[in-house]
């Protein structure tokens, strides 16, 4: 078992749930958040504006997933990030679990 953990942001949502389900992964959690970065400040044109950081809105999801079932959706995580245009692609993370209750 492994714990499957996603951010992505809000326009994403809809085709990551549905690789997730392409994968088997039919049962997740999923929570709002809001990302921020911190711009580039060694730039004049990069800090054009008054703000320096940028909040965008983004989900969490998250899930435990058998072992098996990884691969084929980083694959396909894979390959949305690679289609994408804009400069927010899917970010995953598989994270171990030593025990569970």
């Amino acid at each position: 078992m492994k714990l499957l953990v996603i951010t992505i942001i809000d326009a994403h949502k809809p085709s990551v749930l549905k690789l997730l389900k392409q994968a088997g992964i039919s049962a997740y959690s999923s929570t709002d958040i809001s990302g921020h970065k911190e711009s580039d400040q060694s730039s004049p044109i990069k800090n054009w504006f008054a703000s320096s950081a940028i909040q965008v809105d983004s989900e969490l999801v998250f899930s435990f997933v058998a072992e098996e079932k990884i691969a084929p959706l980083f694959q396909a995580l894979r390959a949305f990030n690679e289609s994408l245009e804009a400069l927010s692609p899917i970010h995953a993370v598989v994270v171990p679990i030593e025990q569970s209750l």
